[in-house]
């Protein structure tokens, strides 16, 4: 049978970057990686660096310190600046440096999904962090609602926070929420291809 006249339909996919974090893990990074270097850098000029080894080795190893300890912190640090969110018609899929989340289509309610505040809002706001990162000015992985649900988030202005309920095995919903440059946009979208389709 000939191929002539079929062609593949692509879904169309839709990108959106997170809101922007604003200074506050830079401004982590930055104090953070002060304080280790002038810490490191009076261990090693002590008289008697450490009781157990060889003052050469101990200077060695804290002047060692104070470069890969401030590499680390940046590199935990500078994830918020390039996450990205992309949603097709098939999924939504979160990409950050190391990781990546990926959600069907079919286990979103789109219908049910708003903005919010998470600072404010009695349900949805965080309360506790059960894997992932939180620092000033961003939050990402998995945390427990104050309703008790279970959510993974990328959050980098809690304000303004686009909630999406997410259909598990379990009775009870888990949570997508995203902090994006326009969560009205995302919204939109969301509630478009909930729609019922037109025959």
């Amino acid at each position: 049978m000939s191929d002539a006249g079929q062609r593949t339909i692509t879904p169309m996919t839709t990108t959106y970057a997170l809101a922007a974090p604003g200074s506050g893990p830079a401004l982590f990074a930055a104090g953070t990686c002060g304080v280790i270097v002038v810490v490191m850098i009076a261990v090693a000029a002590a008289p008697r660096p450490s009781m157990f080894i060889d003052t050469a080795t101990a200077r060695k190893f804290a002047l060692t310190m104070a470069v890969l300890l401030p590499l680390f912190i940046c590199v935990v640090s500078l994830p918020p600046y390039f996450v990205r969110i992309a949603l097709d018609d098939h999924r939504i899929a979160v990409t950050a440096w190391w990781e990546r989340a990926s959600i069907p289509r079919m286990q979103l309610r789109a219908d049910a999904a708003r903005i919010v505040d998470v600072e404010s809002d009695t349900a949805l706001g965080l309360a506790a962090r059960t894997g992932g990162t939180a620092e000033p000015g961003y939050r990402d992985g998995y945390f427990r609602l104050r309703n008790g649900a279970r959510a993974l988030v990328y959050i980098t202005d809690p304000s303004r926070v686009i909630a999406i309920p997410v259909r598990t095995a379990e009775s009870s919903d888990e949570w997508l929420l995203l902090s994006v440059e326009r969560p009205e946009s995302l919204l939109v979208e969301l509630h478009r291809q909930s729609a019922p389709r037109q025959p």
